[in-house]
Order: C-alpha cells, then structure tokens, then sequence
C-alpha cells in the first residue's frame, strides 16, 4: 500500500511521525513524504493573492496523490487539514481528503482540546472533520469517545503510541550514574502548601492533597457555570456534582460520570454540556486539574530521597526539586539518558483520564526498568511486576523504587522483560496495520457500493 506522510517542521514531534513512517515502511508499505512547510512559505509570501495560491497548491497535491496511486494520507494533528483548501461535494463543505475521496490518517500526539495551543477549537463540529474519509487517532478511549460524542469528528479511536526501536535502543556503555532518570516537559504549576507539606512524608497523603485541589477548582467551576447564562444554576449543580464524583476515584472517563450523573437527575445539564464543546473542554480542564500536581509533586518527591537525574524542558523552579537537571535533550539522545539511570520514570500529568503517553514505550525500548504511573490502560500493555512497575500513588512509587534499587537481579530481569515486550507489540512497525485497516475503510466502503 503507497502512504504519504505529510511531515511538519517542529523538534520532537517531527521526529516521532518520521519514526511512525519509518515503522510502516518495515511494514511493507510504500511511503513517500511531503512537507508542509515549503507550502507554507508560500501561502505566507502570497499576500492578498493567498486564497488562489492555497487553491493552487491544493490542485497541485490532488494532482500528486492521483498520479501517485496514493491510498492513504497521515499527518500529525490537523497539519495537513489546516494547509490545504476545502471544497464542497454535492453542494456541501467538506475537507480536501473528502473531496477527493482519499483517506486522510490524523495521529493526535496531544488531544484536539489542547493542541496547538488550543487553536483548534475553531474545528470543533465543523463540516471539514466530519466527512467520512478523515479518521483520527489518539492515545485513549476516553478522549476519542469526546473527539466523536462531543466535539463533532467523524470517527476516532484510541490506540496505544509506538516506537521506532533503532532511535530507542539500549546503550550498553553507558553505565548507570543515577537511581532513576525523568524526561519531563513544560507546564507544572507551583505547589501549594498542602503539598508542600506532605513532600515531607514517605507516604503522601493523597486524599488530602485531591480535596485541597477541590476546593481550588469548585469557585472556578462555579464562575464557568455562569457561562451558562439562564442554565447557570443547572450546571453549577452539574459541576459540583461532577467534582464529587472524582474526588471519590481517578481513572474514569469524563464522559462516563456525565452518563452517571445524566441519569441521577443532571440530564439536563449533561445535554447542555455535550452540545457546547468550548464549554465542554473547559470543564474537563477544571476538573482534571485535581490531579494536574502529581507529575512534578512524585519527581520532587523521590528525587529528596534517592538519586535522580531529569531532562527536558521541565518547569520545576518552583518546586524543592534535587533532581540533577541533565537539560533540554535532542530525541535522539533520550535514550543515552535512560541508560544513565537504574530506573526510568514515568508520571503523567493528567491531562486526560485513562490511558498512557509515549514515554513507557520510550524507557522500555532504550532497556531501562519502567516505573510507571498505573492509569487504566497500563495492564493492557504491561504485564506489572513483570514487565513493568506500575504505582498508583506517590508513595507507592516510593517503596516500588526502593525495592527495585535494593534487587539488581530483579530489576534487570524486569527491564529485560520490559524490552522484549515493547519490542515485540509497541513498535510503530507492529501497530501499522491495525491502524491501515482503520484509517482505509472509508475508501473500502465507496469502492464497495460503486462496485
């Protein structure tokens, strides 16, 4: 099958899809590349002849993707949507790849809420991703259930990330410096001093730490209602109701206590929140701000009690953080620094509900033993204390550590089974033709009635 990447210029992420199209070629598939950003270029230099130029441009690429017998598009995010010029099929708008009925793969890195820098919102529920030959994928279930039930795309599923293993490999010279490596990004807010306080104990208590967040988030909440307007008094009871309920358990679906809470008396705010998808992306925001602590909070927390290293563009300056700052590395000397360390971690920041972002698959890869926040989604792709060591709390992630620095025979033979593992199903190899077969059936489906 020939597949054209559309490749965009950035850092990590650029690498990462490049990684993506190297994994489908090892798959059997013909890949080509087209960058964007040449076309870009040329939009920008186009000045008030802009519009005829993206016309022009688009032309040109139907042209190529016609002549080339391409059978399927991928891009990261909307990069390749936002480039090119819709069009409109049978008096309707609807995007380029629907226009010309060629499969279009969108690979969301970051959910569609907060990509970009939140600038996609402008999509949300527009005509140009609600055709039938754009799909997306992203790393979850439950932010594909709000990409299609909420914020109008026309289908999105959840799938786990991939590596490409030649980039992520064990370094075997490097001889371990540190009891346990961190790459962290950007974003961290400052700790409160419920949080500070409880980075003195061994056991974090967590509880106290969530209902203090709580009650940061309920008054915002309730500002956010008034957005409302005559429907304020209904959602402020939505939201705190809402608020309840994940104080009571982590690890569940927005949309699933929605359902919960629709069906106990909120049914009428639970409509009103589904059908405005700003409204809808702000309160998740809000409520999984409850949690947004526990990255910086369990990094600071084992690095005052064992010996850490942590790279990337981490914004830790206001937290008593004693991690070894290794400094904003390249994508390809992250795994150099997972080798450095006896344990690499993995905390996530909370930006969504369930499932796991790419840095297991990352640690596991370079041959690191995995210490890895046990969100719903980690049994699925590890097997813990075998594969992986999955912790649930800060604490927790405390003792595991400890036992895995005190057993180097159980530690390498979990980094090992860790390896193997992700070698065997976390390749961007071993997934492309799950996600092929998804992104094609489209195209499957027209040339099935045309016949």
């Amino acid at each position: 099958m020939r597949i054209l990447f559309f490749t965009h210029a950035g850092t990590n992420s650029r690498d990462i899809l490049l990684d993506m199209a190297t994994g489908f070629e090892r798959a059997g598939h013909d890949v080509l590349r087209w960058e964007l950003e040449p076309m870009t270029r040329v939009y920008q230099a186009g000045g008030a002849a802009r519009s005829p130029v993206i016309q022009s441009m688009t032309s040109m690429l139907a042209d190529f993707i016609k002549n080339n017998g391409v059978d399927l598009s991928v891009g990261m995010w909307a990069n390749a949507l936002g480039s090119l010029a819709h069009g409109r099929k049978d008096g309707h708008l609807c995007s380029f790849f629907d226009m010309i009925e060629s499969p279009h793969l969108m690979y969301w890195l970051d959910a569609p809420h907060w990509a970009c820098g939140g600038e996609l919102g402008e999509l949300f529920n527009s005509p140009v991703i609600q055709g039938s030959f754009v799909r997306n994928v992203v790393n979850n279930e439950g932010i594909a259930r709000e990409m299609t039930e909420v914020l109008g795309f026309s289908s999105a599923i959840g799938h786990r990330y991939g590596i490409n293993e030649q980039v992520f490999r064990p370094y075997d010279q490097f001889e371990p410096e540190y009891d346990l490596v961190f790459g962290s990004g950007p974003g961290d807010g400052k700790p409160s001093p419920v949080m500070l306080k409880e980075l003195q104990s061994d056991e974090p208590d967590v509880d106290a730490i969530r209902r203090d967040r709580a009650e940061t988030t309920r008054p915002k909440l309730d500002e956010h209602a008034k957005s409302f307007g005559p429907d304020a008094n209904a959602m402020t009871a939505l939201f705190r109701a809402l608020l309840e309920r994940r104080l009571t358990q982590t690890g569940v679906p927005l949309l699933t206590d929605l359902a919960a809470l629709s069906k106990a008396g909120h049914d009428h705010a639970a409509g009103v929140l589904q059908k405005n998808p700003k409204g809808f992306v702000r309160t998740g925001a809000l409520l999984r701000s409850m949690d947004a602590w526990r990255r910086a909070f369990t990094i600071t927390h084992l690095s005052q009690r064992m010996n850490c290293a942590i790279f990337g563009s981490a914004s830790l300056d206001h937290w008593p953080c004693e991690a070894k700052m290794l400094g904003d590395l390249s994508y390809a000397d992250m795994p150099k620094a997972y080798a450095r360390g006896k344990i690499g971690l993995n905390a996530m920041r909370w930006q969504d509900d369930i499932g796991l972002n790419l840095k297991p698959y990352e640690i596991t890869a370079s041959g690191a033993c995995l210490l890895c926040d046990r969100r719903v989604g980690f049994d699925d792709v590890f097997e813990h204390g075998v594969e992986a060591a999955g912790f649930t709390s800060p604490g927790q992630a405390l003792s595991l550590a400890n036992e895995l620095l005190q057993d180097d025979r159980s530690r390498t033979d979990m980094a090992q089974a860790g390896l193997a593992r992700t070698r065997r199903d976390h390749t961007w190899q071993a997934i492309a033709n799950n996600l092929v077969d998804y992104a094609i059936e489209p195209a499957a489906r027209v040339h099935a009635s045309a016949a």
